[in-house]
C-alpha cells in the first residue's frame, strides 16, 4: 500500500490492544482500536478500513460471527486478519488467519505486506537501554563517527 492504510482492531484485552495500536502506528498505519464487536460496528458503518484485525477470544463471538456482522451492518474492509486461540478454523475468503500467541512480525507482514515491500521505520518510543542485573537502567549514547581532519 502506498498510503497509510487503515486499520479496524479489535481486541478486548486493553494492554494488547493498546500495544497492538502503538505498533501499527509506529509503522504507518492509522488504527482505531476497539474492545467490542458492537464499537466495530459503529465505526464500520461511519468510515471504511483498508485493513480489519480481529482478535478472537475463546469467550466471545466466533470469526464467522464477528465477520457476517462486519459485512452485513458496516462498510466491509478490503482484508481480514483473524488472530485466533487455537487450531485451524473454517474461515472461508479471510486474508490471514494467525494462531495465537504470533510474533508481530507476522501481524506486521499482514497488513503492511513482506518486509521488503514496507519500509524500515524505528519506533522512537521507546528509548534504546543498557544495563545488567545490579545496576538500574540508563539509556545508551549513540557513538559519534570519529573526525577526521581533512588537509
Amino acid at each position: 500500500m502506498i498510503s497509510a492504510p487503515t486499520i479496524l482492531l479489535v481486541d478486548e484485552e486493553p494492554i494488547l490492544r493498546r500495544a497492538t495500536a502503538l505498533l501499527l502506528t509506529n509503522r504507518g498505519g492509522r488504527v482505531s482500536p476497539v474492545a467490542t464487536l458492537a464499537e466495530a460496528i459503529v465505526l464500520a458503518s461511519a468510515q471504511s478500513f483498508d485493513v480489519a484485525v480481529l482478535d478472537v477470544s475463546a469467550e466471545g463471538p466466533s470469526a464467522a460471527v464477528m465477520v457476517e456482522l462486519l459485512r452485513r451492518r458496516g462498510r466491509v474492509p478490503g482484508r481480514f486478519i483473524l488472530c485466533v486461540p487455537s487450531g485451524p478454523r473454517d474461515d472461508g475468503d479471510l486474508s490471514v488467519v494467525l494462531r495465537k500467541p504470533y510474533p508481530f512480525d507476522l501481524l506486521l507482514d499482514a497488513v503492511f505486506g513482506p518486509p521488503r515491500a514496507r519500509q524500515k521505520v524505528r519506533s522512537g518510543v521507546f528509548a534504546r537501554v543498557r544495563g545488567s542485573a545490579g545496576a538500574g537502567l540508563r539509556p545508551m549514547r549513540r557513538a559519534m563517527p570519529a573526525r577526521r581532519d581533512r588537509g
